[in-house]
């Protein structure tokens, strides 16, 4: 019984230094106020494990955005294979015909493989949007949570801005 107290206090006080730390960044942001409430709920909460949390913030990105692309797991695939063959046996199962790639990809992807398996292979060259942030000079390659607290409704135009 002690062990799940202490457990459940050090969870509390992580979720504490979360929650102070999106205060201290974002608290004067235009948008703190529509999107605070939510991260003080989910982080609230007890969680046993790390994904689930993840799981449940990449649902309310998701729907902030408006993107209504299902989520399929990797694990309810049920796919062995590794490297680019996973990749690929990952798109067939997926009934894709194309798999997008960043940029790093060009390192360690067999080409090759993907021409032979009928799928095409693209490399996104990423070019980061500015917005207006609460701190000035801009910051690239935050969150997208940055972008929400930044911006609110008008972060899917700003990144379909691109």
């Amino acid at each position: 019984m002690c062990n799940t107290r202490k457990e459940n206090s050090r969870t509390a006080i992580r979720s504490g230094k979360h929650l102070a730390s999106l205060r201290s960044s974002y608290g004067r942001a235009i948008c703190f106020k529509d999107y605070y409430p939510y991260f003080e709920e989910v982080l609230g909460r007890q969680w046993t494990y790390l994904k689930d949390l993840n799981i449940e913030i990449i649902k309310f990105i998701l729907k902030e955005l408006s993107i209504d692309t299902p989520i399929t797991f990797e694990s309810d695939l049920d796919v062995t294979t590794m490297s680019t063959r996973r990749i690929i046996d990952i798109c067939k199962k997926l009934k894709a015909d194309t798999y997008l790639s960043g940029s790093g990809g060009k390192n360690y992807l067999d080409e090759v493989f993907f021409q032979q398996s009928g799928l095409q292979l693209i490399y996104q060259e990423f070019k980061h949007p500015q917005y207006q942030q609460c701190y000035e000079p801009f910051k690239p390659f935050m969150s997208v949570i940055d972008l929400l607290f930044n911006q609110g409704k008008k972060s899917r135009e700003i990144l379909l801005s691109l």
